[in-house]
């Protein structure tokens, strides 16, 4: 179940998002991303740039999954395969990034 709390973070019906403050809007933080269009054909690098913009302002979402997709947070779920299927089930085949929030990346050896 997608977690709905509103506290100034991000409503997650299909026509609204909130700003989360203190933040830069969407479409400031894609620009951080590769130089051109064809280099992020998927998108995916806009959508982790927007992530890593929105990071410090998430600390009270530490742990959830976020859902972005062309910049703009779908939703915050507490179960990864909850935010896959929504990511699914709002963009079907369309690239979108599903990321546990985490302010601190772990290490991991191969």
């Amino acid at each position: 179940m997608p977690d709905e709390t509103h506290g100034g973070r991000c409503a997650i019906g299909e026509d609204q998002v909130e700003a989360i403050p203190g933040s830069a809007p969407a479409e400031t933080t894609a620009a951080a991303g590769p130089a051109s269009a064809e280099e992020d054909e998927d998108g995916f690098e806009a959508n982790l740039a927007t992530y890593q913009a929105l990071l410090p302002g998430l600390v009270d979402r530490e742990g959830q999954y976020i859902v972005l997709h062309d910049g703009v947070i779908a939703g915050f779920f507490n179960d990864f395969q909850d935010a896959v299927t929504v990511g699914y089930d709002k963009f079907g085949l369309a690239a979108f990034l599903v990321k546990q929030v985490r302010q601190i990346e772990p290490v991991i050896y191969l």
